[in-house]
Parts: C-alpha cells; structure tokens; sequence
C-alpha cells in the first residue's frame, strides 16, 4: 500500500506497446517539424506520412485494448489526473491530426498523392479547406504542447523521482 506522496511502479510494456510508442512518437516528432517548415517540396511526404500515423494510431488503439498494461503509477491524485488527461488528449489529438490533414488534402485545389500511388482530392471546397487547415495548425500547436509536457513528466520521474516509470517504456531497458 502506499500513501499520497510514494510512487509505485508496477509491471512493464509489451514489446509490441514499446515499438509502437516508439515508432508513433519519432513520427510525431518528425511530423511536427514537418508541419512548422512545410514547403511545397514537403507537403507530399508530410501528407504520406501522416496516412501511415493514422494507420499507426488504429493498430495502437487496437494493441492497448487487446493486450494488457501494466499498472498505473499511484501517486498524488492531481499528478494520476495530470498524467490520464495528458495522455488521453494527447492520443486524441494525434489520431485526430491525420483526420484533419486528409479532410484539408480531400478539399484542396491540388491532389496530393500518398507515396505516390494515389491522391487525396475529393473535390476543391475552399471554405472547408480552410476550417481544416486551421484545426490541422491548431491541433499541430497542441500536440507539440502536450508532447512537451508528456517528456517533462518523464524525465520528472527519471531524475527527480528517481523511479522505473520511464524504464517501463524505454526499447532496452530492464524494470
């Protein structure tokens, strides 16, 4: 048992739930650098990449509802209520991001093509390309937040806690 100020952790990730982590969050980050240095030589892979985040997002909310995971951290209530809502936004935002990409590239003038192979347009509407292109930029702003928030908590439990909740996650490392 352990009381409101003592952090316990309890379990580790699957290998499957670490590599998709892993692989999501590279994505993510190269994503959002993507995103804030678009150019027009860019925005084919940006688009590309963000079909395969979608993808990613579906196997990975799929993965965590058929595989176990182990324990939450208990700790102060405020930080097991800081660390839920940031990890539940920051889920939905980025499987949302994709969404709000296709829905901008489905009503742009030009067709985007997805690795080449097939195009995005459905047909040009400007005003709804322009409501999705805000809630792609807004969104793309809030998931970096989130992101930094969700690093700080790490690395808050790695070197100031001094517990296993980062070791839990990391591809190598033994809990």
């Amino acid at each position: 048992m352990t009381d409101a100020t003592s952090t316990e952790v309890t379990g580790r990730f699957s290998a499957g739930s670490k590599l998709l982590h892993w692989t999501i969050a590279i994505l993510v980050c190269l994503m959002l650098y993507g995103g804030f240095t678009l150019s027009k030589e860019t925005v084919t892979t940006h688009a590309s990449i963000g079909v395969v985040v979608l993808g990613l997002m579906i196997i990975w909310l799929t993965w965590n509802r058929l595989n176990p995971r182990p324990h939450r951290v208990s700790g102060p209530r405020w930080q097991e209520i800081l660390s839920q809502a940031v990890h539940h936004l920051l889920y939905l935002c980025i499987f949302l991001q994709p969404i709000f990409g296709l829905a901008m590239a489905s009503s742009s003038k030009y067709n985007l093509m997805v690795f080449g192979t097939f195009g995005l347009q459905i047909g040009q509407n400007d005003t709804i390309h322009e409501v999705f292109e805000t809630l792609h930029g807004a969104n793309g702003f809030l998931i970096a937040g989130l992101v930094a928030v969700h690093i700080a908590g790490a690395l808050y439990h790695a070197v100031i806690l001094k517990d296993n909740v980062l070791k839990r996650m990391l591809p190598f490392a033994k809990v």
